[in-house]
């Protein structure tokens, strides 16, 4: 995938020049890639739906969930074409679940969407998330003739914003205490970038842009804010040394039948380097270790652990009940209990409708 993102850039771009419209990379050759990996890696398509409403990012609740950070750019024009003053760009979470929020976390927090999970397919999500600017072009998600509006999606990945584990935390912490659940977050899994420190070489304009966006995108800085908490089951992966290597290095790109083996190599060898390190290993053992032991915990309630894994769901398809459907057995039964006397009804019915993962065949791809 790599190759058809960034295999062919642009010899004239805004990251090399800086005054020029065109961006470094053809923004629909990503979407073809994320396009083809969603489909290679994707389940096989639901025949009860049509295509548009295939591999949709909302998830079921009570299985694994995400939030994509993005930038949203609404833009508002006057009858002759011009923006208008309505024009806005803000921080927005591209949830796959439902968070409603309350009147009081628009004043509270960096967070300030809620509603229902995205609207989008998997590969738009990707798309909106990696539209990093002047590498990729935003992408627009939505265009409103009547109200002459655009809303257009990009990288989320500046500030705090390019480590989001200080908005995972509060987004886990604003679900949570809505409904009245206390207590300690779980275990925090930080990734980094394995960036490498770089000094501004020159003192030219084009040099200091470059230096403020290098700045601007270092994860270093929430890193160091979630150290200071001293949390007990955080972990940050990263080699603090890093690797002196561009965002979109992809080395050799031109005349040669393996692309990308040099820039593949060097992160090879740079994470080996890191792996064998012993302090590093005894922490990805403890990360290990901790997040083993919470799967196991989660396997002690059997009904939760069964949607988790696989999407249990439950339908009642007695004659003149309305077929609903239900998220766990033990709720289930209980309806069974409430609406039908007969222990046999019960039991013919509580079979789950289980999801199992399987790729398409080579020949569907």
């Amino acid at each position: 995938m790599s190759n058809l993102i960034f295999g062919n850039p642009r010899w004239i771009s805004q990251r090399n020049i800086g005054i020029v419209p065109w961006y470094k990379y053809d923004a629909q050759a990503m979407s073809a890639a994320f396009e083809k990996v969603t489909n290679r890696r994707g389940e096989v398509p639901d025949p009860r739906l049509d295509r548009k409403q295939q591999r949709m990012i909302k998830t079921k609740t009570g299985t694994c969930s995400m939030f994509a950070t993005t930038f949203r750019k609404r833009i508002t024009e006057t009858p002759g074409g011009k923006k208008g003053s309505g024009s806005e760009t803000k921080l927005h979470l591209l949830r796959s679940y439902d968070h409603h929020g309350s009147p009081d976390d628009d004043d509270t927090s960096w967070i300030r969407n809620f509603g229902d999970a995205e609207p989008l397919h998997i590969w738009e999500v990707a798309r909106a998330a990696t539209a990093a600017p002047m590498y990729f072009k935003q992408i627009l998600i939505s265009n409103d003739r009547e109200k002459r509006e655009k809303v257009y999606y990009s990288d989320g990945g500046f500030g705090h914003t390019n480590n989001p584990t200080d908005l995972g935390i509060e987004e886990l912490e604003l679900l949570h205490t809505q409904g009245g659940v206390t207590g300690t977050l779980g275990a925090i899994v930080s990734i980094g970038t394995a960036r490498a420190e770089v000094e501004q070489s020159g003192d030219g304009i084009l040099n200091k842009v470059r230096e403020a966006f290098r700045r601007s995108t270092d994860p270093q800085v929430v890193a160091k804010s979630i150290k200071r908490r001293n949390l007990t089951t955080y972990w940050r992966l990263n080699d603090e040394e890093g690797l002196d290597i561009e965002l979109d290095d992809w080395k050799p790109n031109k005349f040669t039948d393996n692309p990308g083996h040099e820039t593949l190599n060097k992160i090879n060898t740079g994470f080996l380097k890191w792996a064998h390190d012993r302090d590093n290993s005894e922490m990805v053992k403890a990360c290990a270790k901790e997040l083993v032991r919470r799967r196991i915990t989660r396997t002690g309630d059997p009904t939760r652990w069964q949607r988790f894994a696989t999407a249990a769901e439950f339908q009642c398809k007695r004659n003149g009940c309305g077929n609903p459907r239900f998220e766990y057995l033990h709720r289930f039964e209980a309806h069974c209990d409430a609406e039908h006397t007969r222990l046999s009804d019960k039991d013919q019915w509580a079979k789950a409708e289980e999801t199992y993962w399987t790729y398409p065949p080579p020949t569907q791809l």
